[in-house]
């Protein structure tokens, strides 16, 4: 009698560590429940030539849907190590990416898709799924 009750409690516990060990491999592991989002889009740095540094060309991120040019900049900063300034003031803007500053002469200007600069506040402009995101220092 005590031989069965052993089997059982053995059946049982391997069935149970079993299950545990199912639900813990089951489902998305970026899967925490919340309903974010998520959209892929490039983005490019183009240093000025007297800068030596490698320009930055068509750079994947995955971003959260309706992040702006802003929030992915500081992203890329974030996940590269890259610095970044940025000037707070009234309408923030870019003043310096990976040390390379602006002066009263020069700008870091930013497109999307080749062909549209941003105008409104880059704190405030929020991308596309497959956008293609250009940031170029522009002496004026």
């Amino acid at each position: 009698m005590k031989h069965a009750y052993m089997k059982k409690l053995t059946a049982l516990t391997l069935v149970l560590l079993l299950v545990l060990a199912f639900s813990a491999c089951s489902g998305d592991p970026s899967d925490d429940g919340s309903d974010v989002k998520t959209i892929r889009v490039t983005m490019s740095i183009l240093y000025p030539d007297n800068a030596n540094k490698e320009n930055l060309v068509d750079y994947n991120m995955q971003i959260q849907e309706d992040a702006t040019v802003m929030q992915i900049l500081e992203s890329y900063s974030n996940q590269e190590g890259v610095s970044v300034e940025v000037n707070t003031s009234a309408e923030p803007y870019v003043t310096s990416i990976n040390d390379v500053n602006t002066d009263s002469g020069s700008e870091w200007s930013c497109e999307i898709n080749d062909k549209k600069k941003i105008t409104k506040k880059v704190s405030e402009y929020e991308v596309k799924d497959g956008d293609k995101i250009v940031w170029q220092y522009t002496a004026l």
